[in-house]
């Protein structure tokens, strides 16, 4: 539930892969996959109206360990 009107830049930090979507499940608005330590990536800024939002989490965990944020 978004807040306000307003930019907003979304984070997500994995070990191993993962993929954050907002509201068109098409396309990535953050896509961290692969296999790998974990890594912190970031989306551009972008405009949100108030209320809620679609949202859509995949995370892959390849290897012994496991870390999403």
């Amino acid at each position: 539930n978004i807040p306000s009107n307003g930019n907003y830049t979304f984070y997500l930090n994995s070990k191993d892969g993962s993929r954050l979507y907002l509201n068109d499940y098409s396309t990535p608005l953050i896509n961290n996959s692969g296999v790998h330590v974990s890594t912190e990536k970031s989306s551009n800024p972008i405009q949100l109206n108030a209320g809620k939002q679609l949202i859509k989490l995949e995370y892959f965990n390849g290897t012994t360990g496991a870390n999403l944020s």
